[in-house]
């Protein structure tokens, strides 16, 4: 009993190692622009992650942050004082000392904080870059997300509409119907009434269905910076 239950807890745990041990590969999570694409939705991700302005904002903090550990790998120099000078022995020499003097006075003078912290300081640049390089790809996910969530709302409220439509036209026709037999007396001014109440009410349903599918076309629209009518 023992052994199978060490067996069973070995298992998991090989099983979670395999599990968190999955890398994201990002350039399936935003296939690169250079790269064709059949599928719409995944299009729709390209679009966005090249427009939407929230997305530039995070690479330009990744290049900044490039451009900050470049020059921080380099501030050293500027904290190190280089200093010189022509010895007076040089400008008036005595014909019999001038070989024991030197002619120039050179001296480099540098910090011994330099030593502590500019390493330090540079450390501090590459974690800053590192989180910027974190942040695009969260962004990454996040248009992902945002974009296929949107473009499935899309469908679904596109489909719905259809089926509003096909049934309105159907109640239309229904209404036609009840509203001839009406004037040719076959029909009670009660059903008539309902007959026409029953179309009003599946108009309204297809208006509300064609405003949800235009806000979810314009919540695609926000995301991309383009008309959808241009990519479809």
């Amino acid at each position: 009993m023992m052994l199978k239950e060490i067996l069973t807890i070995f298992c998991f745990v090989m099983t979670l190692n395999v599990s968190f041990g999955q890398q994201i590969d990002y350039n399936r999570i935003i296939i690169p622009e250079e790269i064709p694409v059949d599928d719409l939705g995944e299009r729709l991700v390209q679009l966005a992650w090249k427009n939407n302005p929230s997305n530039q904002a995070v690479i330009k903090d990744f290049e900044i942050a490039q451009v900050v550990l470049t020059q921080q790998k380099w501030s050293w120099l500027n904290q190190i004082t280089v200093a010189g000078n022509l010895n007076e022995f040089t400008v008036n020499p005595d014909p019999d000392n001038n070989i024991l003097f030197p002619r120039y006075n050179f001296g480099v003078s540098i910090p011994l904080g330099i030593v502590v912290s500019n390493p330090t300081n540079t450390k501090i640049a590459k974690r800053e870059l590192e989180k910027s390089e974190l942040a695009i790809k969260q962004q990454k996910l996040l248009i992902r997300n945002q974009v296929l969530s949107a473009y499935q709302d899309y469908l679904m409220y596109e489909q719905i509409y259809r089926l509003k439509s096909d049934l309105t036209e159907d109640v239309y026709a229904d209404f036609l119907a009840v509203e001839q037999k009406f004037e040719e007396g076959g029909v009670t001014l009660e059903e008539y009434k309902i007959a026409s109440k029953v179309y009003i009410s599946q108009l309204e349903a297809r208006v509300t269905a064609k405003n949800q599918l235009e806000t979810a076309k314009l919540a695609i629209e926000l995301l991309i910076g383009v008309n959808l009518e241009e990519i479809l």
